[in-house]
Order: structure tokens, then C-alpha cells, then sequence
């Protein structure tokens, strides 16, 4: 008799969860936009395009690491010529010929407005306060030094 009554609680059991598991798998092999899949999907994507980035960093990465090795064995082998073939990150080919060509000038700094930033802040009640603070890039002075090509270097 207690078997009798389990077998049909399961069989009761096994028929009120079939229509609960069909929506389950329709909710799981749905493939349109907003479902599990397509999430998972889009998430497979934005990991593969992360880990090409990071390859490429990678390979730029060993590019200069390898330009570096050969300055170093150059300069050790012949510590007094100029080395030569270097590639800057500008794309500027350096030779013997064209390294000294830049000059530094100091130049009014882009950042700022004569050394320092202005910002308005809103106080409440139609109150406002404008305040002065420090550029971090020529630190209050309103000039910065760079390096600028010669007018004869870019002819090259």
C-alpha cells in the first residue's frame, strides 16, 4: 500500500514538473537577444576580443624588448659609435644623422589657462563658486618644455 502510494506521488509529481521543464528548456535554448545563450555568447566575444588586445600589447611589448637587447649588444660591442636603426614610439627611424636634430623649446602649456584650471561649483540655492586649482602638467607655471624636430629633419 505505502508502495503503491509513492509510485503514484511520483507519477503525480513527474506530471505536474513536465510542463515546468519545457519552459525551462525553452528559456535556455532561446537564442534571442536577452537570453542566457546570447548573454554567454556576447560574453564569449568580449573575452576573445580582450585576449587579442592583449596579444597585441604582447607582441608590441617583445618589438621593443627586442630593439632594446640590440642596443645593448651594439653599445656593448662597439661602445664608442653611434647606434644606429632605432625606431621611437612617434615612428621617428633615429640614425647618427638625424639624432641630434631636435631642439627644446619651452612653449605655453595646453592644459591650462596661465597655470592654473577653473571649475564652477554649484553651492545650492542658486549659489556658485568658481575654484582655482594647480595644472599638473606645468604645476601653476603656464609653460611646458618639449622636444621639437628641426625644420631639417623633416625634409628627411
Amino acid at each position: 500500500m505505502k508502495k503503491n502510494f509513492f509510485i503514484n506521488g511520483m507519477m503525480i509529481a513527474m506530471l505536474a514538473a513536465a510542463p515546468n521543464v519545457s519552459r525551462a528548456q525553452d528559456y535556455l535554448l532561446n537564442y534571442g537577444p536577452g537570453s542566457p545563450a546570447w548573454c554567454w555568447q556576447q560574453q564569449q566575444e568580449i573575452n576573445a576580443m580582450a585576449m587579442q588586445n592583449m596579444m597585441m600589447q604582447q607582441q608590441i611589448l617583445q618589438y621593443y624588448r627586442n630593439q632594446t637587447n640590440a642596443v645593448q649588444q651594439q653599445i656593448m660591442a662597439n661602445p664608442f659609435q653611434p647606434v644606429q636603426g632605432i625606431v621611437t614610439r612617434d615612428g621617428t627611424y633615429l640614425t647618427p644623422k638625424n639624432v641630434n636634430n631636435y631642439r627644446t623649446e619651452r612653449v605655453a602649456c595646453e592644459h591650462c589657462d596661465g597655470g592654473y584650471n577653473y571649475r564652477t561649483i554649484w553651492l545650492g540655492s542658486d549659489k556658485t563658486s568658481r575654484v582655482r586649482s594647480r595644472c599638473s602638467y606645468c604645476h601653476g607655471s603656464g609653460y611646458v618644455t618639449k622636444h621639437v624636430a628641426n625644420d631639417d629633419s623633416e625634409s628627411e
